[in-house]
């Protein structure tokens, strides 16, 4: 034995080995909804063998194995460290934000529509409530956890079917660093206009499109009773989340979220922000 005897190989790697094995055992399961309050992991897909990752597992799912393996765990703050590029000059790291951006060509690269496009602060995935509960909780309050106003005529749906808050329009002037989780990064100017452009790091332009700093595992819907952009009131509310087919959830990576019947839908893209300008 390379160790001299065996009573480090029981006492360390063997319990290594079977951590590891267990994790690589239990990877290739079917859909399951996972509770908002516990959704720090890997979010499974019944339409991939392979995992997919939202924004609320992105930065710390690489920590999986080693913190198994006798390593101190690795917490969201340092994975984020470990995975992430450095802020280009001028900028600095922010908690990660999130834009839902209307983006009717993904293969641009500037538009004039960011006055359509919103941000929430926070991650409104663990802040909403399923459609399962729609009918116990929302229907009936009008408001979510946390004190989110649910407005019945117009409202959001992300890729697992949970009905969340809208984020808050417009998108506020500036720069901002964007990553939709991969390797890309860009600098992201909008303008008091709605006019907005992907730069590179520099400021200058670059041939980053919309598409690929999007993050594709997390969908996003707007869905609205139709006119209701005229606040037309007196007219019956058709758009139920009621509606929803709940079964068509999750969302596949990059797909288009479902209809609901008596709703005009649009999608989001969703980009995370990672830093502003100074």
């Amino acid at each position: 034995m390379l160790f001299g005897d065996y009573s480090f190989f029981l006492t360390f790697i063997l319990p290594c080995i079977a951590i590891i094995s267990r994790h690589l055992l239990l990877l290739p399961t079917t859909a399951a909804y996972t509770p908002p309050s516990s959704r720090n992991s890997i979010i499974i897909s019944h339409h991939h063998s392979q995992p997919t990752l939202c924004r609320r597992s992105f930065f710390i799912a690489s920590g999986i194995i080693s913190s198994a393996c006798l390593a101190p765990p690795i917490t969201p703050s340092a994975a984020a460290a470990e995975g992430e590029a450095l802020p280009p000059p001028n900028f600095h790291a922010i908690p990660k934000r999130y834009i839902a951006a209307l983006a009717t060509d993904p293969n641009a690269s500037s538009g004039d529509n960011a006055l359509q496009w919103g941000t929430w602060t926070v991650d409104p995935g663990p802040r909403g409530v399923l459609l399962s509960d729609y009918a116990t909780t929302l229907s009936k309050s009008g408001v979510g956890p946390y004190g989110w106003k649910f407005e019945s005529r117009d409202w959001w749906l992300e890729e697992h079917g949970i009905i969340m808050e809208a984020p808050d329009f417009p998108v506020r002037e500036g720069k901002y660093w964007v990553t939709g989780g991969r390797e890309q990064t860009a600098v992201l100017s909008v303008d008091g206009n709605g006019g907005w452009k992907l730069e590179d790091d520099e400021g200058g332009n670059c041939a980053v499109r919309i598409k690929d700093v999007t993050h594709l595992p997390c969908r996003s819907a707007r869905y609205r009773q139709p006119g209701a952009e005229n606040n037309n009131r007196n007219k019956k509310n058709t758009c139920s989340p009621s509606n929803a087919w709940q079964w068509g959830f999750p969302v596949r990576a990059g797909a288009m979220m479902p209809n609901v019947g008596g709703c005009e839908k649009q999608d989001y893209a969703v980009l995370f922000v990672v830093g502003v300008h100074d």
